[in-house]
């Protein structure tokens, strides 16, 4: 009997150590490792804080101080800069909350390393004031925190490198200045992901601006969901990736900005993945881009432009690729101006008013497209302006392999303008016809796949 004891007694051992790493298993993200104390504010054991900067004050390097939620809310403005590696942690986003009374002052301010920010619900910050301000700092990260703004930023990084800001819900509440939901400057290997955006007042004046990069390199703009702004996503930089997020009902959807010091403001830029739907001016607007990938995004219903991109200079090749896009029933689904090595293809253009259009561009090439079902399909526009006759086979686009709405055995032309003279210059001189040729027009339209 005691042997059969034991026999069982190892049975169980076995199985309870292979139970137990299975359902200890913790889905959420935990704390950032730290081997600090515990400090509290708001409860009412003893030894517990009334106020955070309090907390923060009496902190040491790598220390937690967490917040509850039943003295909410705080009235505070916070400044983090006594210790590094500091998690400050409420006890429910929704309800444990950092009020700032709309005064003059940004209600939180970070300016240590290794701060970790979760929990929290960031209220009324003022007119030119942020909820949350990162300065000079690095190795950050908010994350799972309600911000709503008033009429200041909620959330500003300024000259700081690896920020993190993950799973956040922000609103705006009141619109009438000028707001950037978050806003990154000089900073790099930055990332702003999952988060939610909207606008909470929905009118002709829309002043909100989602996510803001200025002068930022090596930083990554990943499934956000934005809605109801002026310019879903901005950007003005350096190895720029913007990725599967979902912009709607917005002015524009992402945009490039055009550096006030220089012709050529984004280099190195990839947007991938996003859904653009019903954007009432331009999904995708891009000015003064070298190196851009534009693929697999779900272009939808844009009262403007689908894909709107143009350079006024021919100085640095422009090398923009423009390929596995879906683009469905927006009044111009591309167009591409003044731009130099542009190749458009394995795109699906349907049910547009006009498919596409390539005016003043060189190196051009459009291959294997499906367009389909466009009020007009396809056209494009240079100027003579003193051009040789050997330039012309640069400033032609080259059609190859693309499906017409039909299968075809012969080659399909491709009617497009030549101005006399430079249109910017002289917009009344009369134009010439041209005719470019799709001289292998494809038999059964392309199926890209892949769409996000």
């Amino acid at each position: 009997m005691k042997r059969k004891a034991l026999a069982v007694g190892i049975i169980l051992l076995f199985v309870g150590t292979s139970i137990i790493p299975i359902t200890a298993q913790d889905i959420e993200k935990p704390l950032p490792s730290s081997r600090g104390n515990w400090l509290y504010v708001g409860g009412s054991g003893a030894g517990n804080y009334t106020s955070i900067q309090d907390a923060i004050d009496a902190s040491n390097n790598g220390d937690i101080i967490f917040v509850y939620a039943a003295s909410s809310p705080y009235y505070e403005k916070i400044i983090v800069n006594k210790s590094v590696n500091i998690n400050l942690v409420g006890e429910d986003r929704n309800t444990t909350v950092i009020d700032g009374q709309q005064g003059a002052y940004d209600i939180i301010t970070i300016l240590k390393s290794g701060t970790f920010l979760s929990g929290f619900s960031i209220v009324n910050n003022s007119k030119n004031h942020s909820c949350v301000t990162i300065d000079h700092t690095s190795d950050c990260i908010l994350e799972k925190n309600n911000f709503h703004t008033l009429r200041g930023n909620a959330v500003q990084v300024l000259n700081s490198s690896v920020i993190d800001i993950h799973f956040n819900s922000f609103y705006a509440v009141m619109t009438d200045v000028p707001v950037d939901i978050i806003y990154l400057s000089n900073s790099f290997f930055c990332s702003v992901y999952q988060n939610s955006i909207k606008n909470g007042k929905q009118g002709t004046n829309n002043r909100i601006e989602g996510i803001v990069a200025e002068g930022c390199e090596k930083s990554d703009v990943i499934r956000n969901n934005i809605s109801l702004v002026r310019n879903g996503i901005v950007v003005l930089g350096d190895t720029i990736q913007i990725l599967q997020n979902t912009i709607t009902d917005s002015t524009i959807g992402i945009v490039a900005k055009v550096s006030e010091n220089s012709i050529v403001s984004t280099k190195n830029i990839t947007i991938k993945d996003n859904r653009l739907l019903r954007n009432s001016n331009s999904s995708i607007y891009l000015q003064g881009v070298t190196n851009g990938l534009l693929s697999g995004n779900q272009i939808q219903s844009s009262k403007g432009y689908g894909i709107y991109i143009q350079d006024t200079y021919f100085i640095t090749p422009k090398q923009i690729t423009i390929m596995k896009n879906s683009l469905l029933s927006n009044r111009n689904a591309i167009e591409v101006v003044s731009t130099l090595q542009v190749l458009i293809e394995q795109n699906e253009i349907t049910h547009n008013d006009v498919g596409l259009s390539i005016d003043y561009c060189t190196s051009s090439y459009v291959r294997n497209n499906t367009f389909l079902g466009n009020n007009k399909t396809a056209t494009f526009r240079w100027f003579w302006f003193f051009s040789s006759i050997a330039d012309i086979r640069d400033k032609l686009p080259r059609f190859d392999k693309n499906f017409w709405d039909q299968n075809r055995t012969i080659p399909q032309p491709i009617i497009g303008r030549w101005y006399l003279l430079n249109p910017f210059i002289f917009p009344h001189v009369d134009i010439l016809l041209w005719v470019a040729f799709d001289w292998h027009p494809a038999q059964e339209p392309y199926d890209i796949g892949g769409l996000y």
